[in-house]
């Protein structure tokens, strides 16, 4: 790795450090049960519902954790766009960032477009960050990856996701007429997610829970766990340093 790109890649190396410490902390948070389900019998309806206790909220360690791994991919995207102005002959230039657009309009823009952000950059290397089209509906991912960190600063980006695919059930429960609602709630107190007939013998539910982005408006984000995007970030940020890694 060029000397010029080290400071970028401490960046990158400083949020791969952090993965698995954070996966750890999911694990640790969803292995401490969570929650614990209560049943309520209600004889008007002939049923008896299935409905959450004792929640334990994500850990606030986790939101800024995962915040502060967005917030270094990113700034090593910065600092690379630094050490190629450098290349170019700006010494420590204080208006140079890595250029992400809100469109490819937005990008291009010769007035006020992200691209001016790298106008000290030889023209090879601009034409090189254009090519990756680091825009909404060019790359996704390097967008989304944008957004979130300006996001961070304001509000929590995650959430808990709970899932009928991922439920355990008792070999007795489909025969007991349990039901799940077709929109699942949110993880608090006195959450319904299941139902049965009053009279049916017992069932035993499990539900496997995970930490996923949510409220994020970004498609190729929204609703994914955390363990998965991250190292999709972490990917999509190494490659475009090593494609810097040149004499040039």
């Amino acid at each position: 790795m060029r000397e010029d790109l080290s400071d970028a890649r401490a960046c990158i190396d400083w949020a791969e450090t952090q993965l698995p410490r954070l996966n750890n902390r999911i694990r640790a948070w969803r292995n401490n049960s969570p929650y614990r389900f209560i049943k309520e019998q209600h004889l008007e309806m002939g049923q008896t519902l299935f409905k959450l206790a004792d929640v334990k909220p994500i850990s606030p360690l986790i939101n800024v954790e995962a915040g502060l791994i967005i917030h270094s991919l990113r700034s090593s995207l910065d600092l690379l766009a630094v050490a190629l102005a450098e290349r170019n002959g700006h010494r420590s230039p204080t208006d140079v960032y890595f250029p992400i657009g809100k469109s490819a309009q937005d990008f291009i823009d010769p007035v006020n477009g992200a691209i001016k952000k790298i106008d000290r950059l030889s023209e090879r290397h601009r034409a090189t960050i254009k090519s990756l089209k680091p825009y909404k509906g060019g790359d996704d991912l390097l967008f989304a990856l944008h957004q979130l960190d300006i996001v961070r600063k304001h509000r929590r980006l995650l959430d808990v996701r709970m899932d009928p695919s991922i439920m355990i059930v008792a070999a007795e429960g489909p025969n007991t007429g349990l039901e799940f609602p077709t929109v699942w709630p949110g993880l608090k107190n006195d959450a319904v997610v299941a139902w049965t007939h009053i009279s049916a013998a017992d069932t035993q539910i499990q539900i496997t829970l995970e930490i996923a982005f949510e409220g994020t408006g970004l498609p190729i984000v929204e609703g994914k766990f955390v363990p998965l995007i991250l190292p999709e970030f972490y990917g999509k940020v190494s490659s475009i340093i090593k494609m810097f890694d040149t004499t040039e």
